[in-house]
């Protein structure tokens, strides 16, 4: 990429702007970051089929853009790998707590870029120990395992899901450009320009980004940095997955709509972490948890209390009223502050409700016992507590169940087209494995960015198209390993054609929130199939001419495409020129 980053004054960017040769001046913006099980729910076998065939990705190098990685983590062990390819060009940028011995034939990478953030006077905590690729958020560390975490037995958090987890490219090297600082702040695009730069120069195969902007405010195409930056890595020959977003279930919320990229959704597998709620007239309604404390929880009636309009949070809540006490939340605005005041007032429980339909998925583990449920359940709960003064309930935990619900799902979470940037190309491309995601996690980082809670764990269970894109992220190194010609155009094609429209019943997938039958703007081409995608029998390309001819059949006006076209046709040509 051809540019720089500058503090400017609205004077020096309208002269810049002026100056011969300069094809655009952009404003830095800001993105947000957005599994034992899915591995094998997605067809991956150590034994036979791609996994085998495509020897676990092992000369194909993932680079991910995220907040950088917790390297002692044993996903990231180099066991049985020799030295990565002569190719590569990356290193692993050394300060404090972070040296070349972080890094092996696993982890062959690692940067950060932070001149970004740092120009606008952002501070953070422990300034001087962040400023390094070390992973200070978890985001990055749970994503890059998705995509190419080593086997490691036994991998669970306190207790919930354990098996042996492993990344959909178990034995792909991983390269890490820590541009993001904050789990709420985001990442600035200045540093993520930087980041796909040093990427492609590096050498990388593939790029992960669990990225996405403001889906309130979508940039248009020709203004997007995102679309130029990750545009000059598919024309390198770069493979390039990005996260749909999760706004769901809303439709045009859809985000990343590059045309040259892979833009992933999110589904719900087929496993279920079961709890049950027993309700005083003996009515008894499923609901879905992370609790992991059953060891010291004793299930018996207790009060259930019903706050003011169900809100949950310090302003609410009346401290003699919750002691021994269920209580039921269905809204919090600070939804931890409520947590712990329960908690701490010496309530015995929480039910908390999901408000998008039939979906469950905004499940967390507290210390105190909880129990996601729907609006559905919830609606029955309270006709429950309407019928009787003395309303009492029961929580019942620690049932893991595989196998006996309808997936994948399209998750109420994931982001729906049509694109409102670029309502002719259908995004998102495709569906992957998204709820409920076990990966590595960084030992000395709170397991839900807060850092009021004490309990740390090896390894954490998420949800969101941040944990879908890198889960394509892999497969597509496994196409890569096995069809090391295919152009990013292939890749993208073959997994979209094979893709599966139908679910584990041989049914149309449906969407989570309702039940009802999902279409192209929930799942794009379908669920993603890896075992098909590695023959589809004919693949698709497209090049930068491609996307040239798709950019002259938009509507846009001449002065604002003229920016974008110029970007795309410096691709093929040395000279600034456009024609039609």
């Amino acid at each position: 990429m051809q540019g720089f980053a500058a503090n400017l004054s609205p004077e020096e960017v309208l002269k810049i702007s002026r100056v011969d040769g300069v094809i655009g001046v952009y404003e830095d913006r800001v993105m947000k970051l957005q599994t034992t099980r899915s591995p094998y729910f997605l067809g991956l076998n150590e034994q036979y089929g791609v996994w085998p065939e495509a020897k676990f990705g092992q000369d194909v190098i993932i680079g991910l853009l995220d907040s950088g990685i917790w390297p002692e983590s044993a996903s990231f062990n180099d066991d049985g790998l020799g030295p990565v390819s002569s190719r590569w060009k990356g290193q692993c940028e050394t300060d404090i707590r972070f040296n070349t011995s972080n890094c092996n034939n696993k982890l062959v990478g690692a940067r950060f870029f932070y001149s970004g953030r740092g120009a606008k006077g952002i501070k953070m905590e422990n300034q001087t120990k962040n400023l390094t690729p070390r992973d200070w958020v978890g985001h990055g560390t749970h994503t890059a395992a998705i995509a190419a975490g080593s086997t490691v037995l036994g991998a669970n958090m306190f207790g919930l899901a354990k098996g042996a987890a492993r990344g959909t490219a178990p034995r792909a090297r991983l390269a890490v450009y820590k541009v993001c600082w904050n789990m709420y702040y985001g990442c600035d695009i200045s540093d993520i320009l930087k980041g796909i730069e040093k990427a492609i120069e590096d050498g990388v195969d593939i790029v992960s980004m669990s990225l996405g902007g403001d889906s309130d405010k979508p940039t248009p195409l020709y203004e997007d940095l995102h679309a130029i930056g990750t545009f000059a890595a598919v024309r390198h020959g770069i493979f390039v997955a990005c996260a749909g977003g999760n706004i769901g279930p809303d439709h045009y919320s859809v985000d990343n709509v590059m045309p040259w990229v892979t833009t992933v959704g999110g589904s719900a597998v087929d496993r279920t972490f079961l709890a049950h709620i027993t309700l005083g007239n003996g009515d008894v309604f499923n609901g879905e948890s992370l609790f992991s404390n059953e060891a010291n929880y004793t299930s018996r009636m207790v009060p259930i209390l019903f706050p003011i309009h169900g809100v949950c949070d310090k302003k609410n809540l009346v401290t003699s009223m919750i002691r021994g006490k269920i209580v039921v939340c269905s809204d919090s605005e600070e939804e931890w502050d409520g947590v712990l005041f329960i908690e701490k007032a010496g309530g015995v429980g929480i039910i908390k409700v999901d408000n998008i339909g039939d979906a469950i998925d905004d499940i967390k583990s507290f210390n105190i016992p909880s129990i996601n449920i729907n609006i559905f359940t919830f609606a029955k709960i309270v006709t429950y507590l309407k019928s009787t003064e003395n309303p009492v309930a029961k929580l019942d935990f620690r049932k893991i169940v595989i196998g006996d619900r309808r997936a994948p799902t399209v998750a109420g979470y994931s982001s729906r087209g049509p694109s409102i940037v670029l309502p002719e190309i259908l995004k998102p491309d495709i569906l992957a494995p998204g709820s409920n995601i076990l990966s590595a996690w960084p030992s000395e980082v709170p397991l839900f960015d807060e850092p009021r809670d004490p309990r740390r764990s090896n390894y954490n269970i998420l949800k969101g198209t941040s944990m879908s894109c890198p889960h394509v992220a892999g497969i597509g190194a496994l196409l890569r390993q096995v069809h090391p010609l295919w152009s990013p155009a292939m890749i993208r094609s073959a997994l979209m054609t094979t893709a599966s429209l139908l679910d584990n019943y041989l049914r149309p997938i449906l969407l989570e929130e309702s039940s009802q039958n999902a279409t192209p703007f929930e799942f794009g081409a379908g669920h993603v199939n890896p075992q098909r995608a590695l023959d589809p029998g004919l693949v698709y390309d497209a090049g930068v001419q491609d996307y040239i001819d798709l950019l002259c059949t938009l509507n846009y006006t001449e002065n604002k495409s003229t920016n974008l076209r110029l970007h795309l046709s410096n691709a093929q040509s040395s000279k600034a020129e456009w024609e039609t």
